[in-house]
């Protein structure tokens, strides 16, 4: 099925289903994929890692309505890295617009590799749909 990513897991594999999309004229990738889970988020940044993805687009709160929608799936502090299994995912930058949440992330794999470039997220906070 084209919409399930296969991420390694150590000796086994774990798939995801998404929708992964190449930009042709500026080689970038995205996904797109309902936020995480608390079960979800190492899955949710492996896959941010193994696919090399440069943006990543939120498109509801972690809370609406009062109901749970998805896990905080990043650090909460600037320059302070969670460990999501072996994915390090440091906070660089977090800009507040009017109408989203600018975070910069660098990624880092425990293995001591680390990502070319940042991976950024954009928050939306005002719907404007």
């Amino acid at each position: 099925n084209a919409s399930w990513v296969d991420i390694h897991t150590g000796s086994f594999h774990r798939y995801i289903n998404l929708c992964l999309s190449v930009n042709l004229l500026s080689w970038r990738q995205w996904i797109a994929a309902q936020g995480p889970l608390d079960n979800t988020i190492c899955d949710f940044w492996r896959c941010v890692w193994e696919t090399d993805v440069s943006s990543i687009i939120m498109l509801c709160k972690v809370v609406e309505c009062m109901q749970d929608k998805c896990a905080q799936y990043w650090p909460t502090e600037l320059f302070m890295a969670e460990e999501y299994d072996s994915i390090d995912v440091l906070m660089e930058e977090e800009e507040f617009l009017d109408y989203a949440i600018k975070r910069v992330f660098l990624l880092c794999h425990n293995s001591g590799k680390s990502r070319k470039g940042s991976t950024t997220e954009t928050h939306q906070i005002n719907s404007r749909f």
